[in-house]
């Protein structure tokens, strides 16, 4: 398995290393940090090699973080969520918040509040791929994400299977825009989980308030079926919600939402989307 480096920052940490008087140079980092990824990826080895044959780390020296990615696409996601912030225009996160990423791919979501937040949330993630569930375990371990429960599975109107349809890049996977290749993976609904799966973690939210809840939506274009099998959640606990869209699916969405009693704020995101951000009235 091949693995390249891309370093972010690190000309500036290593001038800021000199100015100490320690001579670094980001060769030594790649030949230290490929000792110590090649035996982070052990566990995951069998399910990544059976995906793909190339790996990227892209390691951000100045705040220590590290992520394991599949494409150089990722790169671009992960841009948009560390520096842009496209999910947090309208949401500050508070501490001892409960944050549910729907379609989280590889982990860049979670581990980018978890970190902000200091640690001080509860990470519930899912993600279907293997390959990318596989990945979002280690960016999570490699982060120090340790209050997190991971689940395989999409998410949508019921508990069951489905066909998730294989596109090019890693975050293009989707149940409802179809591809010629194609793999069966497990559903469920978030209404079911929280009755069921997460009934321990139901308890424990009582004692959170509702303002702390956030779910962010990102399922290539199957938005109306997650908010289906989640409208018992969603009108018991009011959380803040913050969703990519198709423009095919915003009326729906709206209507949904609206209907709960939900502020809504739309800003357009790429070729044919936006991002939809509801805010519970008061």
């Amino acid at each position: 398995m091949k693995i390249y480096f891309y370093l972010v920052n690190g000309i500036v940490q290593a001038l800021r290393l000199r100015s100490y008087g320690i001579r670094v140079s980001p060769r030594l980092i790649r030949a230290l940090s490929r000792v110590y990824i090649n035996a982070i990826i052990k566990p995951e080895s069998g399910i990544i090699k059976r995906y793909t044959r190339i790996l990227l780390v892209v390691t951000y020296l100045l705040d220590r973080s590290l992520y394991i990615i599949p494409d150089l696409a990722s790169i671009g996601l992960l841009w948009h969520v560390r520096d842009i912030r496209d999910y947090e225009y309208l949401v500050k996160f508070k501490p001892r918040s409960i944050i549910i990423d729907i379609g989280a791919h590889i982990g860049l979501f979670t581990t980018h509040v978890y970190r902000n937040l200091k640690c001080d949330c509860f990470c519930i993630a899912y993600e279907p791929h293997p390959l990318n569930y596989a990945l979002l375990r280690l960016n999570t371990r490699l982060n120090n994400v340790s209050k997190c429960l991971i689940k395989p599975y999409a998410l949508s109107l019921r508990k069951g299977k489905t066909k998730l349809y294989i596109h090019e890049e890693s975050g293009g996977h989707s149940t409802h825009v179809q591809s010629s290749r194609l793999i069966i993976v497990r559903t469920t609904s978030l209404d079911h989980e929280i009755k069921h799966e997460l009934s321990q973690i139901l308890i424990n939210l009582t004692s959170v308030k509702k303002h702390n809840i956030y779910v962010k939506i990102d399922v290539e274009g199957a938005e109306v079926d997650v908010l289906k099998g989640s409208m018992r959640f969603i009108r018991i606990l009011k959380p803040y919600i913050v969703l990519e869209a198709d423009r095919a699916n915003i009326l729906k969405i709206l209507s949904m939402l609206k209907s709960n009693n939900y502020l809504l704020f739309i800003t357009p995101f790429g070729s044919g989307k936006v991002h939809i951000h509801a805010i519970p009235a008061r």
